[in-house]
């Protein structure tokens, strides 16, 4: 975490982040879309535990929205 915030690079970082995420991920498949029903986990060749992974990612986005991070 940087130590300022508002500082000018943190803010462009952090936008730029957030547009990519938007544009690179179709809107239903973001982590906010998951459901937790794990059918999933069984499939991840690296024993991933998905729906956790993606209710992480999910409060990292709404975090950097928020710029609480």
């Amino acid at each position: 975490m940087p130590e300022d915030r508002q500082a000018e690079n943190y803010r462009k970082a952090r936008r730029a982040f957030l547009v990519g995420y938007d544009r690179s991920v179709p809107r239903l498949r973001q982590a906010d879309r998951c459901i937790g029903c794990n059918q999933c986990v069984p499939h991840c060749p690296q024993n991933i535990r998905i729906p956790q992974e993606m209710q992480r990612i999910d409060r990292f986005v709404e975090h950097l929205k928020q710029g609480t991070l």
